[in-house]
């Protein structure tokens, strides 16, 4: 099956953003990944196709998160 170009970065983005809100609610300790990708609707091995490995998935939900908080800020 074919996805529509843009499709999976629209998965990343969408996975980092539910991640960046799993961290700012629950900490590092509270990132399942499992849970992560069931939230999404996504399997645990689907993750592997978006990243290498959690830690690459936490850095850039921290990025995400700390630039929402600019954002919120500068409103």
């Amino acid at each position: 099956m074919r996805y529509p170009d843009g499709h999976k970065e629209e998965v990343r983005a969408s996975i980092v953003a539910s991640a960046a809100r799993t961290l700012r609610k629950k900490g590092l300790a509270g990132l399942s990944i499992p849970a992560l990708m069931k939230e999404a609707g996504l399997t645990h091995g689907g993750f592997y196709l978006h990243f290498h490995n959690r830690d690459e998935l936490v850095a850039e939900a921290v990025m995400a998160a700390a630039e929402g908080t600019g954002r919120a800020r500068r409103s």
